[in-house]
């Protein structure tokens, strides 16, 4: 009995893949826009353009890299929220996408219900540095001058 399920379930699992892939090799038809929302000539657009590369000669299609700066990122996430969800028009998110919805009260889409991640392209890395004439060695060194002097100095 036990191996007639796993058989069932295995045909079951085998006629999807077929299916799915039937509609997966239709895709792209058509060249895919991806928008940067981000100016071009930044680490944004050199990732963009980097990886459409490499989709064009995968995808054997164009990718349209369509740099559309402004707004902390909400010009051009807007423009990729009010497209047809059909897959041929692609947000690079900038690192701003995560925290708009904290500091900006109306955002023309609602980032959580408007887009699915596909994709990481990349990680960065922050530094924090002090002049050496600063007596903060640490992070908690900074915060607690920050918090001991809340107006910004002239010096740091």
């Amino acid at each position: 009995m036990f191996y007639r399920a796993r058989g069932a379930a295995a045909l079951i699992i085998f006629f999807a893949a077929v299916a799915s892939g039937a509609r997966a090799a239709d895709y792209p038809a058509k060249p895919i826009r991806l928008i940067v929302a981000q100016s071009a000539g930044g680490n944004a657009d050199f990732v963009a353009r980097y990886y459409a590369q490499r989709m064009t000669e995968q995808f054997g299609q164009q990718i349209v890299i369509d740099n559309r700066a402004g707004g902390s990122g909400v010009v051009g996430t807007e423009l990729v929220a009010h497209a047809p969800p059909d897959g041929y028009t692609l947000l690079l998110a900038p690192t701003s996408h995560a925290i708009n919805p904290n500091f900006i009260a109306k955002l023309p889409y609602d980032a959580r219900r408007d887009f699915t991640s596909i994709s990481l392209l990349g990680a960065g890395y922050n530094l924090l540095v002090v002049s050496q004439a600063n007596a903060a060695r640490s992070v908690r060194d900074v915060i607690a001058a920050g918090r001991a002097q809340p107006t910004p100095a002239a010096t740091c």
